[in-house]
């Protein structure tokens, strides 16, 4: 609807025909965008209109250190040294010791010089591409890397393509024929692809990439917490911190939080603090937000069991989809673990019958994937225990067969 052009002359004539468009997506059984937890936490909750507990299999808070004591009574401390807000950007009123001390952990943490926040992973890829890439330059971004990185190169006032995923075959095509064309170049994939769980071949990408004389920018929003060994994302596992250029990350994910962040050396950090728009004109998080994400960072880069436990759950998952059919790699390792479908209306009973049994997981659709590959876009946290694990297996079993549905088919 907001990609098509529209004749109407009333600006709001394509609210009113999606709006019935609306009414008629929300009776299907694969619609699951409004579902409401009510009060719960950690990898059981509550939703309104179904069950009274339901394992959660769709978050984000791959290490549950969102539930954890120490992480919330840091937040509650903070909220009550420096109340709910940060009252200002961070140019302005936003900045307290809790903001730099974050900064300078984060910074530690990656290897780099510098670090500087954002109050969205979002706002992080769109403000850092917006604010180091101008005319004349250009960004060479893999093919699935996620919408902040795609709005973030619309917003540039430089040039993009696009290299099909994870080939550094067709990344050093489009490099050899086009890198002499601009100024400087961008380089950018990601630590853990957000919708297919997989990893990038960093190492190739780093040297083709310093080949053709152009900087590395890795989004490890989905990696930091879940590879390495102290959690430090794909740089940590490859030990290749110095060979990429800025690593950006979000708390939204293993720190349980909100907000996002860029660490880089510390020019690129000084030039990005005056020059990317997202961080100069809009709140910083707020003094319990930094606390929190702080204390997580802490927790699970200084207790190698958290992360242990993830790695073993992910692995009992993996080989459990894998017995029942399902086409993913044995050697997947990150907590996004998709599991493909492909035909909508049979997504969307087995769907219909995961909620009724206390399985909370996302089913992806058109158009966030293409057509054919609709799927559960499962997510594997910490704090499950392995009895959770074996009930969500036996439930995804049974919904398969409600839906006469089989991954050989």
């Amino acid at each position: 609807f907001s990609g098509v052009s529209h004749v109407e002359r009333d600006l709001f004539a394509k609210v009113r025909t999606f709006s019935v468009m609306f009414e008629e997506w929300q009776k299907l059984p694969q619609y699951q965008y409004k579902t409401v937890r009510k009060a719960s936490k950690g990898t059981k909750t509550s939703l309104k209109g179904y069950r009274k507990k339901s394992i959660v299999m769709g978050s984000n808070d791959y290490l549950n250190l969102a539930a954890h004591p120490k992480v919330i009574e840091a937040a509650l401390e903070a909220t009550q040294k420096y109340g709910t807000s940060s009252t200002g950007s961070p140019l302005t009123t936003g900045q307290t010791d809790l903001h730099m001390e974050l900064c300078e952990f984060l910074a530690k943490m990656l290897h780099k010089e510098s670090a500087i926040l954002f109050n969205s992973g979002y706002a992080s890829n769109l403000g850092s591409l917006q604010g180091l890439v101008g005319r004349g330059d250009l960004m060479v971004a893999d093919f699935l890397s996620h919408a902040s990185i795609q709005d973030g190169m619309k917003q540039s006032h430089g040039s993009a393509k696009l290299f099909r995923h994870n080939s550094t075959e067709d990344l050093r095509r489009i490099l050899q024929s086009s890198r002499d064309e601009y100024a400087g170049t961008l380089v950018l994939t990601e630590g853990v692809f957000s919708m297919d769980g997989d990893v990038p071949p960093l190492k190739e990408i780093i040297s083709i990439a310093k080949e053709h004389d152009c900087r590395v920018y890795l989004d490890e929003a989905h990696s930091i917490g879940v590879l390495g060994e102290t959690g430090g994302g794909l740089v940590e596992e490859l030990d290749c911190h110095d060979d990429v250029d800025v690593i950006m990350g979000t708390f939204s994910k293993s720190f349980g939080g909100i907000g996002g962040f860029v660490a880089a050396s510390k020019d690129v950090c000084d030039w990005l603090y005056w020059l990317a728009r997202s961080h100069m004109f809009s709140i910083s998080i707020s003094p319990a937000n930094a606390a929190a994400a702080l204390q997580a960072g802490k927790l699970f880069t200084q207790d190698s069991s958290i992360i242990a436990q993830l790695k073993r759950n992910i692995k009992l998952f993996v080989e459990g989809m894998r017995a029942l059919g399902a086409p993913i790699d044995s050697n997947h390792r990150s907590s996004v673990v998709p599991v493909m479908v492909g035909d909508v209306a049979k997504l969307g009973v087995m769907n219909k019958y995961l909620l009724d049994h206390g399985i909370f997981v996302v089913p992806i659709v058109y158009p966030a994937v293409s057509r054919n590959q609709s799927r559960f876009r499962f997510t594997v946290c910490a704090g499950l225990v392995e009895s959770d694990i074996d009930y969500v297996l036996t439930v995804f079993e049974n919904a398969m067969k409600e839906a006469d549905f089989d991954f050989h088919r």
